[in-house]
């Protein structure tokens, strides 16, 4: 109740009627206030008193009374609860509505959706039809809204029943008037105590997230909650509420000021007041004073013109005015930086269409400051977040999207606000200082004016922009908008440009050519990001609407002015002035020139235009070419390393630029730029241009240069060459955007992938390219994939076992066919997938059999289709002649240098085949050409004027034409004797020749990026002058050998000589050449002297009269005036190489050179020399060598007979993406150029006639058969090699087998006798007469020894806990995970697998046994079920001081998972993890010491008489304690023990009794039992290698003391007999038929003899056979019901003597216990109990006898498994057959453990299983009587009922352990545990996970649950004794738990494509796998977690 106070309109008291409505209370309050209302609504003062009071601003809004009685004023007199229910009955809404905050899981159907935001709510999703969608599950990012039912956001069909215009059932009334009435009247004034709350902290930072801000949302917390509980009532309410938000009059009528003192209205002054002032703190975002002022920028007078004219639009008002509640209040969340809550509540309403409108407006009305806050608020994620969360759900509506761009200027809105946001963030586009230090002043000197984004803001660097950008690609993705964007009459894209050129050019990379970059920034990824946000992504977004030819106009609109901005910018720039890109730097930003790209190509292929209309003028395209041709040229200088001192940051950059999500958008544009350029320039001077631009010209001519190389590192320059090459081949046969249709290309790109590597299809959809940001996955996507790719459904590897997923890999004809190594190497960002592509290309040929040639095959370059939609073939360019004459000398090089790769031969021979294949072809009848013969003419050509080569372009004859020289002019002077002694003489107008002293200081000062070097021959200084004065001499070679000799030798006195090269007659086919001996000069000193010289000259003003520096002949260099006259300067007795450029660089730059030593100066006149090398080849002879040199034959070209001479192959249109060869393009070198041979033949018939000249002349006839016998003799030899390689390799693989042999022979030699034995019907007396001493390999020391008791060897185990025999189940077909929603039955699911498995029996067993009878009842029973300990070994062995020393050793590691100091440590062979050594018994005791009583003819009875006598009179085996066997033995056991849990209940001290030790022994034959599946079925290795049974059990054999094994033996063996003397009482305090069988034979295996020898062990076996027997039949006696029993005992009675009484059938045996038991308390009482004990049908004979043997064939498995493992008895058995299969398993079993039938038996049964019972006692019967007297005298002291229980439980069958089925479906796991609350805590969990044996549901890593540990690990040790299975749910991945390790195993559900959904980010519909799940389940119980799973993590009790 509130208390009484002052009214706030008045000073006085509060009201008489509001003290009576206070005091009525709130129930009877509301009713009056409602009765009122419905009288009068308009006018009600009550509720307006109460109201002031209620809503008074002075009382905290966050008061629970406040919000209590405005819930039951506006339920009108009824409870709040009921009254909602009352309201949602009138919900008539269309949509859903339903609104979610981020990490929500909703769902997004594609099938169904209109937008790509659509999203629904899973409630909407599964009621609707979604099957055979395209649909996926999601977590909400930012949060959302559900679409169910808005028809302008997805189609009708995907609705849900409840929504959508034509839902069922939503005939609803409309709701009565006074139902709402009250809600009517209290609305505004609710609405306006919210926004007066709002107004109250506008004084704090608007940019600023306070904590104070935070406490005023937290204030409004319970009345925001009481507002969204009224929107959530539905239409009815939500219309009550919208209607005040969008009202303006009531806005006005509540918030005007009016005059008046009250303390209300000074409050509401105040408000006002605080109001207004934050409406002044956020201003319209626009652009700065300052940059408004620069008026050097063109946009700076644009934006004074378009501004006033957008004034009209209310969002561009530079103060804002609000007229509506929703209004003010979306302002209040933009100011208070979207609140969660007040964004949830302006959301919920959206269902409403008319408030939807009005909340658009108001969004739209703020938007600008919107983006000045994402702005201000750059660190501030979750801002971002919630502003998508908001505008996603308003702008994915055309119709009102369209609306708002016309009436509120959306679009300028955006834009502007895009280019505010950006321009606060620039910075000059390029670092004027750094190239001051790096480039010429007359670059440096024209000024860059363009800014561009500073890539460091953290602002670019947070994609603060993001939501700006999304908003703006959602609006413009609705056709009519993005219509609109591009009217000319909007002038939009002026603008959108300008934004857009503020990122062209930006991250500007410079190389570092010195030292290592010190900082490596990290901005290029920000970079790429801005540019595929904001410009690549809204790019493709227009793109999509304009398709069709009539919006051609807008296209070219678009087109006109992005060329406007590119021509600006390259004005900015000073592109346009210098025509050049400097060097040694790169920006990968042009998206103007990308955009421009890919709407020009859109035009040309969707829209029907020409090309040539579209072409931006031919000057600007060639400066668009030069920034593209700049990005590849760099992009390759980055893979050949020369940018290595850039970091790693600039091959990110590289690997981005083509990158699946970016190379759409980035370099296949500018892939096409460049092609553009390709059709249209002359081909000549394009070609030389990328040559140029790849610094290639140097290393293609013949005498190179001698300035410094731009590739230093011949590697580099050679892989520069490639990279060359490989660019001009990508840039020619690219057909993306000038010939591909877009399902060719998805082909092409889908093959380009799988060819990679094998990928599965969310890896393939991942990687195909995107265009902007967006899935490129289209409707033909699934087709092509069936088409190109074969499936290979998920699997396990061979050997490890490792799961795979399901994988796609290319089909054979698609290798042949469609896979391009050009198109991988445009889209491998790694250049090892290319190399991984062409070895798998090389296993695929070779495994289909079309490769068949011994050396590696060429990458299969494809001839690509002609180009479609009037595009010309970028071919044009190889067919210049220019190009041409670069093929020869590729051609040449690769011919005669061998350090050219076989990558630039492939390449260059593809280049060439390309020229061919789009040459006409020359018709054979047209004319000879004039001057044309057979044999081409001689032709000598110049050395780097490529163009000058040839005539012209015809590729026939140019083929054809004989090359016999290559030249270059060099200068070459005289020395003169005229001498002016004084270097200070004037010179004279011929020129000076200067004497310069040798020990004159140098100044490093050159330059070697300018100028040109040319090359010199020298001559002898003291040659004859008239000699020097030649017209002529030509200096020859035949090699690119000699001209790279003449430029890097160094200076040498003696004189040089001139040797001629072989003339062609005589040395044609001569495979080398002679060189020409030239002195060798000092280049880098004798340049620096030359410096000297010039700078003399130029400081005496004589240089402007010398334009070029040529060196020349005799020490001399020559400044030349002009050709008929030069100056000549003469250096002391050197010869100085030097360039003219770096003077001319001095002088402008006003700088003095120093001139110090010059002695003479002399004039001369020198003469002009050629130098020259003689190939004497044509293209067609140099593909004739270099077929033969390949091949390693002479004339190994054969050509087409006549014929075979046919046209090229025609390509049809529609055939694909290139040009069909019939013959294939899989081959070798050799195979590749006879392609093009036959390809050169076909084109003209005298190509023909030359190749043969050409054959007879390079190989003729004597020669060529001296060839060939030389050729096949290599042959022979090369087939000697291989064949004594594989002979080597068998020999190596027959020795390695041979060893493995005698390995194998030397382990079993010692089981040879037993072996042979097994042939008979009982192998051998006992197991080991002799001992036998066995070598081990230790793996440490490697020594071979046996284990001795001074050094003792081991056994690497690995010992672990295990529940996995305790988790066995009665009946398995129901366990079940639930998924139910019902959590009872969810919960109940752990209770019920828990109480009813295996473990929990045994449990309750032991607990009955203990409390009935004395501790000997742990000989009767065994533990360990549910927390054993289980052993394995990886079969290696150790000495155990070596072990020690190696755990020693280990001991300072630190290791994650490893525990060294515990024992813990990886086997040093097989490096598998193990914790502990068993030690290897030294030698086997004796054998069985009874003589005769045990040879192959002894009875049952004297063996047991024999056993049992020995058992008496034994004398424990004497060791010596002190040995380091028996050291190493008692460690071993005593940790075994430790391991093994607490006893069941109570417990021995320790040393007192090893029972414990058997359990161990059983469990783990259990476990191998389990492993087999529960069966010995089926055909088992013999030798297992990996088995350490025996040798655990000889060690725990090894321990046994005389009190010990009596104690054991006096358990069971005198009164057993049947003549003892002992009284049951004294002889065993547990009945026999009570004790366990098994565990009595386990209990006997750890004393001698029974582990000794097989006939004693046999004879024991066959004791317990009729133990059981009995047991098994007395038990199925107690569970028969009366009338089965009354049958049962007709039955035996009558049969009883059928055998003489010999109890050896059923019904002798059957008659003496039903006699014995008689009517005592042992028989049921309870009908429905005993119904419940067991499922055996025991209504017949024969189901008795299934029964004894179904109870018996536990203790037969097990005694065979004994057999097996400790006698090496082998399973398969000629006389036993074979145990393959169930069929007969237990006779099978019987046979092989020598029960067998015995002759002279009969029984009515034709199976009767006591025809095997070999009783060890001549009278059968008193022991029987025993046994079952025994029984039925103890429920006379022990309640029968106890009894009763223990003699079923050892009758129940149980089934193999298995973990719980799962639901096909994984959405039906992940539907109901998602969002299920724990068990223990009550709450829902973060991860909740599902344990996979038992279901319960854990909190995984969280503390809610914790006790010492988390939950999970506290389950795993509760379930599982340390190992467990959960199936984390929101993951779907499988967390295994191993001790104190984790590893995620994997996901057993798969998708449809059959991989996993690794944390549910894909959202697929995923199904079980079988076939992984059941590998789990094998991997648990054969505890081989350890052994498979590799990646464990320690998860610190925090799981």
């Amino acid at each position: 109740m509130f208390p009484v106070k002052g009214n706030e309109h008045g000073d006085g008291a509060t009201s008489s009627a509001v003290q009576v409505l206070l005091k009525k209370g709130k129930r009877e309050a509301a009713a009056y206030i409602h009765s009122e209302c419905t009288r009068d609504r308009d006018t009600n003062p009550q509720l307006k008193e109460l109201l002031d009071f209620l809503l008074d601003p002075s009382k905290p809004l966050e008061d629970w009374e406040l919000t209590d009685w405005c819930r039951w004023l506006l339920a009108a007199g009824k409870n709040p609860d009921e009254f909602a229910k009352d309201v949602r009955k009138f919900d008539c809404a269309t949509t859903c509505g339903l609104v979610w905050t981020a990490n929500f899981v909703a769902y997004r159907c594609r099938t169904c959706s209109i937008s790509p935001c659509m999203s629904l709510c899973s409630e909407c999703f599964r009621k609707g039809n979604h099957v055979g969608h395209d649909f996926n599950m999601f977590k909400s990012q930012s949060g959302g809204a559900c679409d169910c039912g808005d028809t302008t956001v997805m189609r009708e069909s995907g609705f849900c029943q409840r929504h959508g215009p034509n839902a069922q059932g939503r005939q609803v009334p409309s709701a009565p008037k006074d139902l709402l009435c009250v809600a009517e009247a209290m609305m505004p004034r609710i609405i306006l105590r919210l926004i007066q709350h709002l107004r109250e902290q506008v004084e704090m930072d608007v940019y600023e997230k306070t904590a104070k801000q935070f406490d005023l949302m937290l204030e409004a917390d319970s009345y925001l909650d009481m507002l969204h509980s009224l929107s959530e009532m539905g239409t009815a309410m939500r219309k009550v509420m919208t209607s005040v938000l969008t009202n303006p009059s009531i806005y006005t009528n509540q918030t005007e000021l009016t005059s008046g003192d009250s303390k209300y209205q000074e409050y509401m002054r105040n408000s006002q007041r605080l109001y207004e002032a934050a409406l002044d703190q956020m201003p319209l975002a626009t652009f700065s004073d300052e940059d408004l002022q620069r008026n050097e920028y063109p946009w700076v007078q644009r934006y004074k013109e378009v501004m006033p004219k957008l004034k009209k639009f209310a969002g561009f008002d530079e103060k804002l005015k609000h007229r509506t509640f929703l209004e003010e209040l979306v302002f209040w969340t933009v100011r208070y930086h979207f609140p969660q809550k007040l964004v949830c509540l302006l959301l919920n309403m959206l269902p409403d269409q008319n408030y939807k409108e009005a909340f658009t407006r108001a969004f739209v009305l703020h938007y600008s400051r919107i983006s000045r806050l994402l702005r201000a608020s750059p660190a501030d994620e979750t801002l971002r977040n919630r502003v998508v969360h908001v505008s996603v759900q308003l702008y994915s509506n055309e119709a009102l999207t369209l609306k708002m761009a016309d009436e509120m200027g959306l679009l300028h809105i955006m834009v502007m606000s895009l280019n505010s946001m950006m321009m606060g963030l620039l910075c000059p586009a390029v670092d004027q200082r750094r190239l001051a230090s790096r480039f010429t002043i007359d670059v440096i000197d024209v000024v860059n004016r363009h800014n561009v984004l500073n890539c460091n803001e953290i602002v670019i660097k947070e994609h603060c922009y993001w939501p700006l950008v999304s908003d703006l690609n959602s609006i413009l993705s609705h056709r009519p908008v993005g219509l609109r964007f591009v009217d000319e009459s909007e002038n939009l894209l002026y603008w959108w440009f300008l934004f857009l050129s503020m990122f062209q050019g930006m991250n500007v990379n410079y190389r570092e050519l010195t030292e290592h970059v010190e900082y490596e920034p990290n901005t290029y990824f920000a970079a790429f990001t801005a540019e595929l946000d904001a410009s690549a992504t809204p790019m493709w977004a227009l793109a999509a609407h304009f398709v069709t030819p009539n919006s051609l106009d807008m296209t070219r609109n678009i087109l006109k002015h992005c060329l406007d901005a590119i021509r600006q910018w390259m004005e900015d720039t000073g592109t346009s002035v210098t025509q050049m890109v400097l060097e040694d730097q790169v920006t990968f930003h042009l998206p103007l020139h990308r955009f421009f790209a890919v709407f020009m190509a859109q035009a040309v292929r969707y829209q029907h235009a020409r090309p040539q209309e579209l072409m931006p003028p031919e000057d600007l395209l060639d400066l668009m070419i030069l920034h593209p041709l700049r990005i590849h040229v760099s992009f390759y200088e980055i893979f050949c390393g020369l940018w290595v001192r850039n970091g790693l940051q600039i091959k990110g950059q590289a690997d981005s630029y083509i990158q699946c999500h970016y190379c759409n958008s980035l370099v296949d544009p500018d892939l096409y730029l460049m092609q553009l350029g390709a059709m249209v320039f002359d081909p000549d001077e394009y070609a030389t241009r990328i040559l140029r631009n790849f610094h290639l010209m140097d290393w293609l001519n013949v005498f190179q240069s001698r300035k410094v190389d731009k590739y230093p590192d011949k590697d580099q320059q050679m892989g520069m060459v490639e990279s060359c090459l490989i660019f001009l081949a990508t840039l020619v046969t690219t057909r993306t955007n000038i010939g591909l249709s877009e399902k060719d290309l998805q082909r092409l790109e889908i093959v380009t992938l799988l060819c990679m590597g094998e990928k599965t299809h969310s890896q393939l959809v991942d990687l195909m390219p995107e265009k902007g940001g967006g899935a490129c996955q289209n409707r033909d996507f699934e087709e092509i994939l069936d088409e190109v790719a074969c499936y290979k459904a998920p699997n396990f590897e061979s050997g490890s076992g490792q799961m795979q997923q399901g994988m796609y890999a290319p089909k054979a004809e698609s290798w042949e066919e469609l896979y391009d190594p050009l198109y991988v190497l445009l889209r491998a960002v790694q250049r090892k997938e290319f190399q991984t592509s062409l070895d798998r290309l090389t296993a695929q040929t070779k495994l289909s059999g079309k490769y068949k040639w011994s050396g590696s095959p060429w990458p299969p370059f494809r001839i690509p289709a002609p180009p479609k939609w009037g595009y010309e073939n970028p071919v044009r360019i190889l067919q210049s002649r220019s190009f041409q004459a670069v093929l020869f000398v590729l051609l040449f090089r690769a011919l005669e240098d061998p350090r050219v790769t076989d990558h630039v031969m492939a390449l260059s021979i593809y280049l060439l085949d390309l020229v061919v294949s789009f040459s006409p072809q020359v018709d054979g009848s047209s004319l000879e050409i004039p001057g044309e013969t057979r044999s081409q003419p001689d032709i000598e050509v110049p050395d780097g004027d490529y163009k000058a080569w040839f005539e012209d372009d015809n590729l026939s004859r140019n083929l054809r034409t004989n090359i016999s020289a290559i030249y270059r002019y060099v200068a070459v002077c005289v020395p003169s004797t005229e001498v002016f002694e004084s270097p200070e003489t004037p010179s004279t107008a011929e020129g000076l020749v200067i004497d310069v002293d040798d020990d004159s200081d140098t100044q490093e000062f050159y330059d070697g990026t300018v100028g040109e070097v040319v090359e010199v021959l020298s001559q002898d200084n003291d040659s004859d002058e008239g000699a020097a004065r030649e017209e002529s001499s030509t200096y020859s070679s035949g090699s690119f050998h000699a001209a790279e000799e003449m430029e890097t030798s160094e200076y040498q006195p003696e004189p040089a000589q001139s040797v001629s090269a072989p003339s062609s007659a005589e040395g044609e086919g001569s495979d080398s050449w002679a060189l020409v001996e030239t002195p060798p000069v000092n280049f880098r000193q004798l340049q620096l002297r030359a410096a000297r010289i010039v700078a003399h000259h130029s400081n005496r003003g004589t240089l402007e009269t010398i334009p070029r520096l040529m060196l020349l002949a005799g020490n001399e260099i020559g400044l030349s005036a002009d050709p008929s006259r030069k100056s000549v300067i003469t250096y002391k007795k050197q010869s100085i190489p030097f360039s003219i450029g770096i003077i001319q660089h001095y002088v402008s730059a006003g700088r003095s050179m120093p001139y110090e030593g010059i002695k003479a100066i002399s004039v001369r006149s020198p003469v002009n020399t050629r130098v020259s090398i003689n190939p004497s080849y044509s293209i067609i002879s140099i593909l004739l060598k270099l077929h033969s040199k390949l091949s390693g034959k002479p004339d190994s070209y054969e050509p087409p007979t006549s014929l075979e001479i046919r046209p090229p192959v025609k390509h049809d249109k529609d055939s694909g993406p290139f040009i069909s060869d019939p013959e294939g393009r899989i081959g070798d070198g050799p195979f590749f150029i006879k392609k093009v041979l036959d390809k050169i033949c076909r084109l003209d018939v005298k190509n023909v006639e030359y190749i043969e000249m050409l054959r007879s002349k390079l190989w003729p006839k004597a020669s060529r058969e001296e060839q060939q016998e030389r050729a096949r003799q290599v042959d022979r030899d090369e087939r000697r090699r291989k064949a004594r390689e594989r002979q080597q390799k068998l020999m190596a693989e027959f020795a390695s087998k041979q060893r493995q042999f005698m390995e194998k022979t030397r382990e079993t030699d010692e089981s040879m006798d037993t072996e042979e034995a097994c042939a008979s019907s009982e192998p051998s007396t006992h197991r080991d007469v002799e001992a036998v001493m066995k070598n081990y390999d230790c793996g440490i020391c490697g020594q071979s020894a046996p284990s001795t008791e001074e050094r003792p060897m081991a056994l690497v185990v690995l010992i672990q806990r295990t529940s996995v025999t305790g988790h066995r189940h009665r009946n398995t077909v129901n366990l079940e995970l639930p998924v139910t929603e019902s959590e009872e039955k969810i919960f109940s699911i752990a209770d019920t697998v828990s109480k009813n498995s295996l473990g929990a029996q045994m449990r309750k067993r032991a607990e009955m046994m203990t409390r009935e009878f004395e501790v000997t009842r742990l000989f009767a029973i065994n533990e360990g079920y549910m927390n054993g300990v289980h052993i394995q070994t990886c079969g290696h062995y150790l000495h155990i001081d070596c072990q020690e020393a190696y755990l020693k050793s280990l001991t300072g590691q630190r290791g994650n998972l490893i525990e060294f100091t515990h024992g813990e440590f990886i086997c040093p062979l097989c490096r598998q993890f193990a914790n502990m050594v068993l030690p290897i018994t030294p030698m086997r005791s004796g054998g069985f010491p009874l003589g005769s009583s045990l040879g192959a003819g002894a009875s049952q009875t004297s063996v047991i008489n024999a056993l049992f006598k020995y058992y008496k009179e034994m004398i424990p085996e004497v060791s010596n304690a002190s040995s380091a066997w028996r050291v190493a033995v008692s460690k071993f056991l005593e940790r075994i023990q430790m391991r093994n849990p607490k006893k069941l209940v109570g417990s021995y001290s320790k040393g007192e009794s090893p029972a414990p030790l058997p359990s161990i022994l059983r469990t783990n034959f259990e476990a191998e039992l389990i492993a087999r599946n529960g069966s010995l079925a089926g055909n088992q290795d013999p030798f297992n290698r990996r088995c350490c049974f025996v040798p655990l059990l000889d060690a725990i054999r090894s321990t046994w003391e005389d009190s010990f094994a009596k104690e054991i033996v006096q358990n069971f063996t005198p009164y057993t007999i049947g003549n003892g003397d002992e009284s049951p009482s004294t002889a065993s305090n547990v009945p026999v038929l009570l004790q366990d069988p098994v565990t009595v034979l386990f209990a006997h295996l750890v004393v001698p003899p029974l582990s000794n020898d097989i006939g004693a062990f046999t004879a024991f076996v066959r004791l317990l056979y009729a133990v059981g027997y009995v047991q098994n039949l007395t038990a199925a006696i107690c569970l028969m019901t009366e009338p089965c029993r009354a049958r049962f005992a007709a039955y035996v009675l009558e049969n009883a003597d059928r055998d003489g009484g010999s109890m050896t059938n059923l019904a002798s045996v059957g008659s003496l216990v039903i006699k014995t038991i008689g009517t005592s308390y042992l028989l049921p009482i309870d009908q429905t109990r005993q119904e419940e004990e067991t499922r055996h049908d025991l209504s017949s004979v024969d189901a008795v006898d299934r029964a004894i043997r179904a109870g018996l064939v536990h203790l037969l498995r097990l005694a065979s498994l004994l057999r097996f493992y400790i006698f090496e008895d082998p399973l398969l058995s000629a006389s036993q057959g074979h145990l393959s299969g169930n069929s007969n398993e237990f006779d099978k079993l019987c046979n092989y453990l020598r029960i067998n039938m015995l002759d002279g038996t009969r029984s009515v049964l034709s199976g009767d299983c006591a025809r095997r019972l070999h009783w060890h006692v001549q009278n059968p019967e008193g022991v029987v009587g025993r046994w079952v007297g025994e029984l039925v005298q103890k429920t006379d002291v022990i309640c029968p009922l106890t009894i009763r229980r223990i003699l079923i439980q050892q009758q129940l069958i149980w089934e193999q352990p298995r973990l719980l089925q799962l639901p096909h479906e994984y959405d039906a796991i992940f539907r109901v545990y998602h969002s299920m609350s724990c068990f223990n805590c009550k709450s829902v969990p973060k991860d909740p996970a599902i344990c996979l044996v038992c279901g319960t549901l854990v909190c995984m890593k969280d503390q809610c649950c914790k006790t010492k540990a988390f939950e999970a690990v506290t389950h795993s040790l509760d379930c599982g004794a340390g190992t467990s299975m959960f199936l984390a749910v929101n993951t779907s991945l499988i967390i295994v738990i191993r001790g104190r390790r984790a590893c995620f195993w994997g996901s057993c559900y798969l998708d449809a494509f059959g991989e996993e959904d690794r944390d549910l980010k894909r959202g697929k519909p995923l199904y079980l796998c079988k076939e992984r799940y059941k590998l789990l389940e094998k991997q648990w119980k054969t505890h081989m977690f350890d052994r498979t799973a590799k990646r464990w993590l320690p998860h610190k009790d925090q799981l």
